[in-house]
């Protein structure tokens, strides 16, 4: 499992896929039915588009009728919910052996040093500036908030007990969990508020166990970020494991695939075709296929659950949490 997180502001519309169509596809399909061409012209495009999007949003909104028992229910698609990874990371200290070079915003190290979460923090480059970190590459590349000549310099980051979560977090679905240095056990969730009390002295160390989540400051131009707080400063990087609710955004460029990939393909065409029979004064054959491909899409979605769920344990629960005592401790791993 790997942290393919980039804080660009754009969500990931399918990454990667190779199945099902594209957005193109689609809206060249929507046209053969609105306008009588798969190869519309760009108004006839941007028309389709919109229907497109619309039918998106209906589909990925998870509202569907259910023949079986004749109601309307609300579905929470396991694509929406992916598994991810994050890293807790350690202050990064000036280190004589790896240096770092800049090509206007764009810094580049000499050794792995960089981490998704580190996005929003601060970068000093010795005998240069401090920066802001607004995006993550790789673990040796990342931008900064402006451009720099630095040339082989040492730099410093420190974690501030925080890391940045993905763009598209809406939401935690399972708390984080230790997945590697056998340390096992998962964090346990607290506000804000009681993590401002647990963090007593700045200067604690060791592995966290126990974190709240906050907003970053709004930026109009990306949308909200959050970021998880520690209830220490962590000792040395540990890899997390979790699931968090996706914020998707609108399907924007013709090779983008929809979330869902061929699960979900038919519903957002016919629910597009629903919006068109709309416009052309009512709901017809269109509405109708919708309403049993989108049924079809959650019934087969249903069936990618776990057979066996396990011990009941509600997310966030503190049950397996680590025994360590929440104050007074100062520790290093």
């Amino acid at each position: 499992m790997v942290d393919n997180y980039t804080d660009t502001g754009t969500a990931v519309a399918g990454a990667g896929a190779t199945e099902g169509l594209t957005y193109l596809n689609l809206v060249n399909r929507i046209s053969s039915k609105r306008y009588n061409t798969i190869t519309p012209d760009a108004t006839q495009k941007t028309d389709c588009q919109l229907l497109c999007n619309d039918g998106y949003r209906k589909v990925l909104g998870g509202s569907y009728y259910d023949p079986q028992d004749r109601t309307w229910r609300h579905h929470d698609w396991s694509f929406l919910s992916p598994a991810a990874t994050l890293i807790a990371f350690a202050s990064v200290a000036v280190d004589a052996d790896v240096k770092v070079t800049a090509s206007t915003t764009t810094v580049t190290a000499t050794a792995a040093s960089f981490h998704p979460g580190m996005v929003g923090h601060s970068i000093v480059i010795t005998g240069d500036a401090t920066y802001t970190i607004t995006g993550y590459t790789s673990t040796t590349e990342i931008t900064i908030s402006s451009s720099s000549t630095a040339s082989g310099a040492t730099f410093s980051i420190d974690s501030e007990k925080w890391a940045a979560m993905p763009a598209t977090f809406g939401g935690m679905v399972d708390t984080f969990t230790y997945s590697s240095d056998n340390i096992g056990g998962s964090l346990q969730h607290i506000t804000p508020g009681e993590m401002a009390k647990q963090w007593g002295a700045t200067s604690n160390t060791g592995d966290p166990y126990q974190y709240a989540l906050e907003a970053r400051t709004f930026a109009g131009g990306t949308g909200q970020r959050w970021k998880v707080v520690w209830n220490c400063y962590p000792g040395t990087d540990r890899i997390l494991d979790y699931r968090y609710r996706v914020l998707w955004s609108e399907l924007a460029t013709d090779d983008a695939y929809p979330l869902g990939g061929m699960l979900t393909n038919d519903a957002i065409y016919y629910a597009a075709l629903s919006r068109h029979e709309e416009d052309q004064g009512g709901a017809g054959i269109y509405k109708a296929r919708f309403d049993e491909e989108m049924f079809k899409a959650v019934k087969l979605d249903q069936g990618r659950g776990a057979r066996n769920l396990g011990m009941m344990i509600p997310s966030g629960s503190s049950q397996f949490s680590r025994d360590v005592p929440t104050t007074g401790y100062t520790y290093t791993s």
